[in-house]
């Protein structure tokens, strides 16, 4: 199994994710947008719309470790390990605070990863919703990579969207991640 498969969003342990979205593929009008084409994902049971890139290679309900992500996505980068972003859900029986709940992950991360740098830590708003960022960097067998992770509270879930790849091809695909990021739509 890919490493960053299993590394995606580095807090896994803590996640019992579900996953029943739909893949329903549109047109961007956005002439601005990164990308021409986009895939549009939806989940009605957890509440939410978001929209990947066509050039990453997307699969739905992923096991990682002993759980499943409900979005997958890698892009074929050569001579490189890819860069891969992975959206996973939790039920949630309280909202705690996103500051609280960004330190809590924070504090569990070296408990559960090698050599854990915190980046950045904060509370957002993200198109209108109020977002914990957390960016970090580990090392697995030996090799460094750097996260960023989003989480959305919406009705009784959390929703996590991170984003893991090698230093050096971070900054790179990291506009795509933010125009995904960009595009998650909360619903009712």
């Amino acid at each position: 199994m890919n490493i960053l498969m299993r590394l995606s969003l580095g807090i896994i342990p803590l996640l019992f994710c579900l996953g029943c979205s739909k893949e329903s593929p549109t047109e961007s009008t956005d002439n601005q947008q990164p990308f021409i084409k986009e895939k549009t994902y939806t989940n009605p049971q957890i509440g939410f719309i978001v929209t990947f890139p066509v050039d990453w290679t997307m699969q739905m309900d992923v096991p990682i470790s002993d759980y499943t992500a409900s979005l997958y996505a890698e892009k074929e980068v050569p001579m490189s390990d890819n860069p891969v972003i992975a959206l996973l859900t939790q039920t949630m029986d309280a909202k705690p605070p996103m500051d609280i709940m960004l330190d809590n992950v924070a504090e569990q991360l070296p408990l559960m990863l090698e050599n854990v740098t915190i980046l950045d830590k904060k509370v957002i708003m993200l198109n209108g919703y109020e977002c914990g960022e957390l960016t970090y960097s580990f090392t697995e067998a030996g090799i460094l990579y750097k996260q960023k992770q989003l989480y959305y509270f919406n009705k009784t879930f959390i929703i996590i969207i991170g984003y893991t790849a090698i230093p050096a091809i971070f900054e790179v695909y990291l506009n795509d991640f933010n125009t995904i990021q960009d595009s998650i739509i909360l619903t009712e």
